[in-house]
């Protein structure tokens, strides 16, 4: 008997896809660049095209540059009277702690009217000259007596360098006239404690209890009772040093931008004279 066994023909293969077709999508490949109405090719802007992205870049750089300029300005200010509050702070905690008076003085404009002659040395000369161009935005820390001094022999000390406002900042010049809410002055040595020349700083002191004072004597002193007012304004202080790296009184220019900005928009440090707490008042910047 004949067995009989299956016969199995194998599957023909699969057809591998052809170009440009996958199952039953066609796609093209054709990727030319796509023609206009009139069948040409567009691979550029026009030069009408560009005048007006043109336009409307210059439009939107004069409506906007102006805001960007103001705010800058009022970042500045707002930086000037935040550290201006924060140094009267430091120092009236310097007097608490230290259980004497310490003053914040000022660098006044009387500065450009001294010489060399008298200062002991060029060093000396040489920060005289440096701070002459700081007049109406730079002070220091000055310590009426140190610690363990005998009474009535105190010593005065330096317990800072100068520092200066934020550029293009400065204390109202009107502050530094002969004016009702203007400085009290004290002749103190500068630029240093050993300095031989006085000059009467402006400044604003603060007693071992943190209040406000006015120096009556050389290391006396007796309350203020009234609040000391600090206007802070924008602007420029322009000088032009001689050849000898000096600057006489007609060589400084100031000015406010605006002109009476100062007057017309208030921006200011006020030093509560009970608690020797200084706040800002400040104006909106236009």
């Amino acid at each position: 008997m004949k067995t009989q066994h299956e016969c199995r023909v194998p599957a023909p293969p699969l057809p591998l896809p052809q170009p440009g077709r996958v199952g039953r999508l066609e796609f093209d490949l054709d990727f030319a660049a796509p023609t206009s109405d009139f069948g040409r090719s567009r691979s550029a802007f026009t030069v009408l095209e560009m005048l007006v992205v043109l336009g409307i870049i210059a439009a939107v750089l004069a409506i906007g540059l102006p805001a960007l300029k103001s705010l800058g300005q009022g970042n500045e200010l707002e930086d000037a009277l935040r550290r201006l509050r924060s140094d009267l702070g430091q120092a009236r905690q310097m007097a608490i702690s230290r259980h004497t008076t310490v003053a914040v003085v000022f660098a006044p404009p009387e500065l450009l009217g001294l010489t060399q002659g008298g200062f002991q040395s060029g060093p000396e000369w040489s920060a005289v000259k440096a701070l002459k161009g700081g007049i109406y935005s730079h002070y220091a820390f000055v310590a009426l007596r140190r610690p363990g001094d005998q009474p009535g022999n105190p010593a005065l000390e330096y317990l800072s360098s100068w520092k200066g406002l934020p550029a293009k900042t400065f204390l109202d010049t009107n502050l530094f006239a002969s004016w009702a809410y203007s400085f009290a002055r004290w002749p103190l040595p500068l630029p240093y404690e050993t300095s031989s020349i006085n000059l009467a700083l402006p400044y604003v002191a603060f007693n071992h209890q943190g209040r406000l004072v006015k120096l009556a004597a050389f290391g006396s002193e007796t309350e203020t009772g009234a609040d000391m007012i600090l206007p802070v304004t924008r602007g420029a202080i322009m000088y032009v040093r001689g050849a000898d790296g000096d600057l006489a009184p007609g060589d400084v220019t100031v000015q406010e931008v605006p002109p009476g900005f100062s007057t017309n928009t208030p921006n200011r440090v006020v030093v509560e004279w009970m608690t020797g707490r200084a706040r800002i008042e400040q104006a909106e910047v236009q």
